[in-house]
């Protein structure tokens, strides 16, 4: 070994993580890499442009007052973000208009608690219904419990699916907040 210039231990496994032997799993548990890899992929698909740091208020107009209450928002998001889990009240609803930002403020603080460590999960009203579908058909309930059992869940667009979903699955969304009170 040493002729062709190679170490001692050139023939012996270099883990990148010695905890788990790049297995990834310990004592039946996600190793720590493991998860700071899950939570690097998740914070990917956030996409950096949903953060804190990129909330612009030049673009509400001043005139009307709508920089101000958003200004105001953005404290109580942040506020939010950064309090989660020991919020007062426990969760946050937003409303309004198509259009006026609620979507980025959801993601902005859905953001800030996965990059303090919690698992968060986000999904659309359209999107709830269609996987309420695979798991009535399917008997698929994997990614139901995954929003289930989130530190936060982000749920996007209440009441946005059409109305012969929204029929069908309204007594699962009251069920899956049910179950994330317990």
């Amino acid at each position: 070994l040493s002729a062709g210039c190679y170490g001692p231990d050139a023939l012996e496994i270099h883990y990148i993580c010695p905890d788990c032997r790049d297995y990834g799993r310990v004592d039946g548990r996600d190793c720590h890499c493991l998860q700071a890899l899950k939570r690097k992929a998740e914070l990917d698909q956030w996409g950096k442009g949903q953060s804190f740091a990129r909330y612009d208020l030049t673009v509400f107009p001043e005139e009307s007052g709508q920089r101000g209450q958003m200004d105001r928002l953005r404290s109580i998001a942040e506020g939010y973000a950064d309090a989660f889990p020991a919020n007062d009240p426990p969760g946050l609803f937003l409303r309004g208009n198509a259009g006026l930002g609620k979507t980025f403020v959801v993601n902005c603080i859905g953001r800030r608690v996965l990059e303090r460590g919690f698992r968060v999960r986000r999904i659309t009203d359209y999107q709830f219904h269609r996987l309420l579908m695979e798991r009535v058909f399917k008997g698929d309930s994997e990614d139901y419990y995954a929003l289930v059992n989130a530190d936060l869940l982000v749920y996007d667009d209440l009441g946005a699916a059409p109305k012969t979903q929204r029929d069908i699955a309204e007594n699962y969304f009251f069920a899956l907040l049910d179950e994330r009170c317990k």
